[in-house]
């Protein structure tokens, strides 16, 4: 049972803000963190106090946090090492590499910069509703203040018909989680082929402490009093070369009878611009109650190289029933354009469970290895990335006929430019950390 008090309103609600703003705090001592975390447990907001009209404001704690914190032996040994460690130390396993590599990551993840012990995610209400210009903090505002610097934020803010830089619609299919009071939307959730629909996906793949879809607790008991009715939050900054991939489009439709650059965009993403997926006629609402192989249009129209369906697969992957709940992601990001640098990108934020048998199972074997798809090298043709060296970065869509078209190289369309795993603790877990609580 999902207690919406206690969970923080970025993990169950998804949200439709016109601005969101992180704030990446670094605290020079302990006792700075652990004031910054018993404000914080007085004043993030719950879940059961969500909307979509007002502002919110969430906290996480990073691997580096824990540490700073002295949370215990046994407690810090039974937290997982993909968090601890950081996500700069997980650069090759998720692919960042070459011009993605942290070498080349901005502030606050820069080399050299402070460690980042905290993040404060403020939320703003959704388009149309009047808001300030500058983020909301809500009781966390002079910690803001007093812990990060102008350099150490990063602001998204949405964009008319909710697209993203390269011009396609977004966040169409976003994971119900059970027990979280959302309606469970066709193709939303998982596949149920004995009942023949769609069900939310069980607590646990996102909340600690609860069942997930392979019937444990998730979690581990020896650190229960920091994660439970917490989530781990992927947080990147991804820069699109927006250019790049329409040049690209259209240098590979020259070759290609029947198409244009449109055409090869769409077959790259699985979508159309209007959020309409390959199979459906222009211009209806963009459908998500499909699979891939039931025979349907889907299965037939949408390349099994595009990003749709490698990055969720739905029932293209054997045993697709019991690997693909075991890999959703919740997704809560939001477009960015830096006018300092003039660069423009997603600030993706993903929630999950567990950091390597989600977020980074999907990075490094479905977006970088085509191999479970049939695709030999084949990595995702909008987000992959050129092997370390420059070498070939082979791909390939349907044509006009329905026929393979491969090209033997894109360019990387999509560069990391930094990051960091944060643990968004329950309100409880917060006092906790603050009152230096139970250390096993």
């Amino acid at each position: 049972m999902i207690d919406p008090t206690e969970v923080q309103s970025l993990v169950l609600h998804p949200h439709a803000a016109a601005r969101l703003d992180l704030a990446f705090l670094h605290c020079p001592t302990r006792q700075d963190l652990v004031r910054l975390l018993g404000t914080a447990a007085a004043t993030v907001t719950p879940a059961a106090q969500a909307r979509s009209d007002r502002p919110s404001v969430n906290l996480g704690v990073t691997g580096a946090g824990i540490d700073l914190l002295d949370v215990g032996r046994r407690a810090r040994a039974a937290l997982p090492a993909a968090f601890l460690d950081g996500m700069r130390l997980a650069a090759t396993r998720n692919g960042d590499v070459g011009p993605s590599a942290p070498e080349t990551w901005v502030p606050p993840f820069a080399p050299g910069d402070p460690p980042v012990h905290a993040v404060v995610l403020a939320v703003g209400p959704r388009p149309g509703v009047p808001a300030a210009d500058a983020p909301d903090w809500g009781g966390l505002a002079g910690s803001v203040d007093h812990l990060s610097t102008s350099a150490a934020r990063w602001t998204g803010t949405s964009r008319p018909g909710g697209v993203e830089p390269f011009g396609f619609r977004d966040g169409i299919s976003s994971p119900t989680i059970e027990g979280s009071g959302r309606p469970v939307r066709p193709g939303a959730g998982v596949w149920d082929g004995e009942a023949l629909r769609w069900r939310a996906v069980r607590a646990g793949e996102a909340l600690l402490g609860h069942v997930d879809e392979s019937g444990a607790v998730a979690g581990h008991p020896d650190a229960a009093h920091l994660e439970r009715d917490g989530s781990y939050l992927v947080v990147r900054r991804l820069e699109q070369d927006v250019e790049g991939f329409r040049g690209a489009c259209a240098s590979w439709a020259e070759g290609v009878e029947g198409l244009d650059a449109d055409d090869v965009a769409d077959r790259i993403v699985g979508r159309r611009r209007d959020g309409t997926v390959l199979g459906q006629r222009p211009g209806e609402e963009p459908a998500n109650d499909f699979l891939y192989r039931d025979g349907g249009p889907q299965g037939r129209a949408v390349p099994p190289s595009s990003h749709i369906r490698r990055s969720h697969p739905r029932d293209d992957v054997e045993h697709a029933d019991r690997i693909v709940p075991r890999h959703q992601l919740f997704r809560r990001g939001i477009p960015y354009a830096d006018e300092a640098d003039g660069t423009e990108g997603l600030l993706f934020l993903a929630l999950c469970a567990d950091l390597r048998r989600q977020f980074e199972l999907v990075q490094s074997h479905w977006l970088q290895d085509g191999n479970r798809f049939g695709l030999g090298a084949e990595t995702d043709p909008l987000t992959g990335q050129c092997p370390v060296g420059g070498g070939p970065r082979p791909a390939s869509i349907t044509g006009a006929d329905g026929g393979r078209v491969r090209t033997p190289s894109l360019p990387s369309f999509v560069t990391t430019r930094g990051g960091e795993y944060v643990l968004l603790p329950s309100r409880t877990a917060l006092r906790t950390m603050a009152a230096r609580g139970p250390r096993p």
